[in-house]
């Protein structure tokens, strides 16, 4: 005598959703086995890559600003061109 009356509501518990499509599932596929070893021993070797002689941090600035003194230049004389070609 104590059932709750019957609303006629059709719906689906989430819950009860879910837990029977994990049921139903296949398991998850095992992860690839990584291309590189991680656990090499201490002694182990690498291999030695040749430095570039042209790295040198002050090499480099001079270059970058000799070229942006070159590229002033070049604009300035553009400049001085057109503003003198115009009659």
């Amino acid at each position: 005598m104590n059932e709750p009356p019957d609303s006629g509501n059709d719906l689906v518990d989430p819950n009860d959703a879910v837990m029977e499509s994990a049921a139903t599932s296949s398991p998850l596929p095992e992860p690839p086995i990584p291309a590189m070893v991680w656990n090499d021993p201490a002694g182990s070797a690498g291999v030695r890559v040749p430095v570039p002689t042209d790295s040198d941090p002050e090499n480099i600035a001079e270059q970058l600003v000799d070229a942006g003194n070159e590229q002033a230049g070049s604009e300035q004389r553009q400049a001085a061109q057109d503003v003198f070609a115009k009659p």
